[in-house]
Order: structure tokens, then C-alpha cells, then sequence
């Protein structure tokens, strides 16, 4: 029987985990596995995460399995000889569906950050390794465009912080008085701090379009740590904008992540309770990831 590829993929976890399934299925499973490269992208990383979330008080300070990198770098190398532009799409879509195959089982932020940090650290070997072009390692081509997108004034805001440019207006490591300057200075939503390792600086408040809204950082060394937060509705509205694959990943895991290109830092765009927070930093997303405690919702 040819199964279809949505059949397999909802079966790939029971035969990982040693369910029963049907002898002609798991036969047409093992086969696949073979020549359908979503198919082998998702079993190596469902295999080698899989003793991870058995033990999840440890998922927020993990590093890439080693047979992770290699195996996707051994994909990668199979399918290089192709490498065109219509190539360069299906390995891009790939990734983007493997991703969110994954994400409809693991829904939680405390097992999907973790997880995303397995799956772009595999990415960014794929990045540096090879030939293929260098936006496939996000897993899909998001772009932050235009100077009403969320994640587009937050690099432009992160940048101008590491310049010396965005002087923060409040400065203090007390939370409680930073949110009491933001509502002073007019923000009329609530503030909500992530739990993090690493020491508030200060605030800063901006307004866009009528509202008020609240910027504030974090520093660890000399590594900054910035947070960019609005309510949702600035977003519902579309008084801002966010890129709608971006979006429909916040959508399933409250969490999107990249590294900016052309450059090391990374950006987390993270819905907390009732607003939208986008995180730049020029920390590693591992790095980050160890500094960041997600609690489960």
C-alpha cells in the first residue's frame, strides 16, 4: 500500500518510540526513510531529542546533539549536487514542515525553546558547511521589512542601543520601578518581565502611532539583552506588523527565533500573557537559552 507522506509523518513518532504500527506501514515507513529527506530530517531530530524531554529541567542549557549536526550535514550532502534554485525551495520547505511537524507535538514553550535551539543549531551547521544558499538555514526566507514591522524596529532599536544611540531614559535594576516609569511615562499595559539570569539596566519609552510603548534591557558581561514589548492588539490590529510565517510559528509555540543575517545576534519573538515581546541580543541563542527560564503554561 503507498501510504501518503502525512500518514507517515503522523506515524513517525510511534515508530520512534516503539508503538505498535501496522506491518505494511512501518515496512513503507523504513523504506521512505531512505529517499524522503523531510522524512529523515524529522527522524533524526525526533530520535536524538527524544531522551531530552525526559528529563526537561535540563532542556533550557542544551547543546546540538553531535549525530544531529552530522546527520543533517549528511542530508545536506546528499542533495548538494542539486544544488539550483528549485533545490534551494524544496530543502526550505522542507525544513519549514519538519518544523512544524514538530511543533504539533511539542506545543510547550519550555520543550519547544529548547527544541528550536537543537533544530538552528543544525540549520547554522548547514549554513556554514555548505554551498547551498544561506537563507535556508532559518528553515524558511522571513523577512522583517518595512519600518511598521515589529521585528524590523527592534534590530533597528538594538542596533542604535550597541551604538550608543537609544540612552536609556530610566535607569535601575528594580523592576517595580521600572514599571512604575512606564505607566508614569504613559504605557497603559502591563509590563511582564521574563525570568532571566542576567541584570536589568533600565527602560525606555517610545510612542508609535498614538500609543506608548515600553523598551527595557538586560545585560550580561558586556553583552546586552534587549526587549521590545507591545500588546497584542497593537498586532490584531495591525498597527504593527510581524511576517506572517513568523506569526503563524508564534501562533503554535508562543516562540520564533532567528539569527540575523549577516550577523551573530539573535532574535526571539515571544508572546508573554497578553503582549508581543521581540528579544534582539548579541548573544548566541544557546547562550541565550541557558539565561532564559520558560515556565510551563
Amino acid at each position: 500500500m503507498n501510504y501518503k507522506q502525512q500518514e507517515l509523518e503522523e506515524n513517525l513518532t510511534s515508530l520512534i518510540d516503539g508503538e505498535y504500527i501496522a506491518p505494511d506501514l512501518r515496512e513503507e515507513l523504513l523504506n521512505r526513510l531512505d529517499s524522503n529527506t523531510e522524512l529523515r530530517v524529522a527522524h533524526t531530530i525526533q530520535t536524538a531529542t527524544k531522551n531530552i524531554f525526559i528529563n526537561r529541567k535540563d532542556a533550557l542549557s542544551i547543546h546540538a546533539p553531535l549525530d544531529v549536526q552530522m546527520a543533517v550535514q549528511r542530508i545536506l550532502d546528499n542533495e548538494q549536487s542539486l544544488n539550483t534554485a528549485e533545490h534551494s525551495s524544496k530543502i526550505e520547505q522542507t525544513f519549514y514542515n519538519v518544523y512544524n511537524v514538530i511543533l504539533k507535538i511539542f506545543l510547550k514553550p519550555v520543550i519547544a525553546f529548547p527544541l528550536g535551539i537543537i533544530i538552528g543549531i543544525s540549520g547554522y551547521l548547514l549554513y556554514n558547511q555548505s554551498s547551498v544558499d544561506s537563507e535556508i538555514f532559518s528553515y524558511v526566507n522571513i523577512t522583517h521589512k518595512g519600518n511598521d514591522n515589529l521585528c524590523f524596529q527592534a534590530y533597528n532599536n538594538f542596533h542604535s542601543l550597541e551604538n550608543g544611540n537609544l540612552p536609556l531614559q530610566m535607569l535601575t535594576n528594580n523592576k517595580d520601578e521600572l514599571s512604575k516609569f512606564f505607566k508614569e511615562k504613559g504605557v497603559n499595559y502591563p509590563v511582564f518581565y521574563p525570568d532571566i539570569d542576567a541584570e536589568l539596566q533600565g527602560g525606555v519609552v517610545s510612542e508609535y502611532k498614538g500609543v506608548k510603548l515600553a523598551h527595557f534591557v538586560f545585560k550580561v558581561g558586556d553583552k546586552f539583552v534587549y526587549m521590545y514589548e507591545v500588546p497584542n492588539q497593537m498586532i490584531d490590529n495591525h498597527n504593527l506588523q510581524i511576517n506572517p510565517k513568523a506569526i503563524e510559528i508564534v501562533n503554535k509555540a508562543d516562540w520564533y527565533w532567528e539569527k540575523e543575517k549577516g550577523s551573530n545576534n539573535t532574535m526571539v519573538l515571544w508572546r508573554i500573557k497578553s503582549n508581543m515581546c521581540s528579544i534582539v541580543t548579541n548573544l548566541r541563542m544557546d547562550q541565550l537559552s541557558a539565561l532564559i527560564h520558560v515556565k510551563e503554561s
